[in-house]
């Protein structure tokens, strides 16, 4: 059976990560960038994501985390207008980055 629908950039992927990895828009949030959703504190991750993909449905100010399916149907957590930091992947380091204990530096 052929896919229909389906379309694969050239170029390498990166490996995704479960509680590590976004998808974003690229032209908002450059790809590798380093990604602090203050909402996300409580995960594995501890609130730090990297921008590893650019997903199917991603545009503008939005962003997905990359995680395993929930237990059950409707059982995850939909967050909006929640303020993000980000630190581009060449960018001098902030003097202080946000923290789940301080979040706004």
């Amino acid at each position: 059976m052929k896919s229909q629908g389906v379309l694969f950039a050239d170029g390498p992927s990166r490996p995704l990560r479960p509680w590590r990895s976004v998808a974003v828009d690229p032209n908002v949030i450059p790809l590798g960038s380093s990604v602090f959703v203050p909402a996300y504190c409580p995960t594995l991750g501890h609130a730090w994501f990297r921008a590893d993909d650019t997903g199917g449905a991603i545009s503008g100010r939005h962003i997905d985390v990359y995680r395993n399916p929930p237990k059950e149907r409707g059982g995850d957590k939909t967050f909006s207008s929640e303020r993000i930091f980000v630190i581009p992947p060449n960018a001098a380091p902030p003097p202080t980055k946000p923290t789940c204990g301080e979040p706004n530096p």
